[in-house]
């Protein structure tokens, strides 16, 4: 993918939904969301590949987000790994940053391959959420 035309960055609002993101641009994405973590309130991420390896990658750069209230990373295989094999590691993160993240109130995780120990993983964080 070629992220620099993919990527929608206002003020307030990071978007490269529907672009074929992988883990390597995930990576790109984790640094910028770093850059703009006091600013950014909405990150749509939807429709990509970012699988385990980049879910761990974004999920690390949103640890201790105080602002950004919507999160859309549905649809992007955080269940797997770049082999297409199970891989709780993306989930597993996203459970352990979701209650550092204080101000998110829409978070969409859909059709990312979570089984059911990713699940576990992701009931286990949400009453941690405030």
């Amino acid at each position: 993918s070629d992220l620099g035309s993919a990527l929608v960055l206002s003020r307030r609002n990071l978007s490269a939904a529907d672009v074929n993101l992988s883990a390597t641009d995930a990576k790109l994405i984790a640094l910028e969301l770093r850059m703009m973590h006091s600013a950014l309130t909405k990150c749509d991420l939807r429709n990509n590949w970012l699988g385990a390896a980049g879910a761990k990658s974004v999920a690390e750069a949103l640890r201790g987000n105080a602002v950004m209230q919507e999160l859309n990373v549905s649809n992007n295989h955080l269940g797997k790994n770049s082999n297409d094999e199970r891989d709780v590691a993306g989930v597993r993160a996203f459970a352990k940053v979701l209650p550092t993240m204080a101000a998110l109130r829409s978070l969409s995780l859909a059709r990312n391959w979570i089984d059911a120990e990713g699940a576990q993983h992701l009931a286990a964080a949400l009453p941690r959420c405030k």
